[in-house]
């Protein structure tokens, strides 16, 4: 397991970070922007590195993502294929809107790899209706692979 702690998150927080920059909402700035594509890139290097190490099984790596990884759960896996499975865990559809170079809009529909999707029927940030089976309808991977529990 790799829990990379990526720009702007816990202990990265950064001290001249414009005001909210530290919550996970989308917005429409171009600080938003930058800070999710950095995300990417980190990602995208952790897997770099695990590749060098002879112990894992680079063809089995996963995407795990809790509640605002959850939500990245509908971006990172269209913009880093080497993963096998994405697993989202209390994510959805923002209710925030992005710019549309880092709108998870523009992103879910890509999303081919086996996906599931674990929430809370009364979670109060990614509600069933608006967020969750939305997110989980415009997933691009086939209904077979698939799969949304409650």
């Amino acid at each position: 397991m790799l829990l990379p702690i990526l720009r702007a998150t816990y202990s990265r927080a950064e001290a001249d970070q414009p005001p909210n920059m530290n919550t996970t909402w989308p917005k429409q700035t171009r600080e938003y922007v930058d800070l999710v594509r950095s995300w990417g890139s980190e990602v995208r290097r952790s897997i770099d590195y695990l590749e060098t190490r002879p112990e894992i099984d680079s063809e089995r790596i996963a995407y795990y993502g809790y509640s605002w990884g959850g939500r990245l759960a509908a971006i990172i896996p269209a913009v880093e294929t080497r993963f096998k499975v994405n697993i989202a865990m209390l994510g959805g559809l923002a209710s925030g809107t992005a710019l549309p170079e880092v709108d998870q809009i523009n992103y879910v529909t890509r999303i081919t790899v086996p996906t599931l999707m674990l929430n809370g029927r009364d979670d109060p940030l990614e509600p069933v209706e608006s967020a969750q089976i939305p997110m989980w309808r415009m997933l691009g991977t086939p209904e077979k692979d698939k799969r949304h529990v409650i």
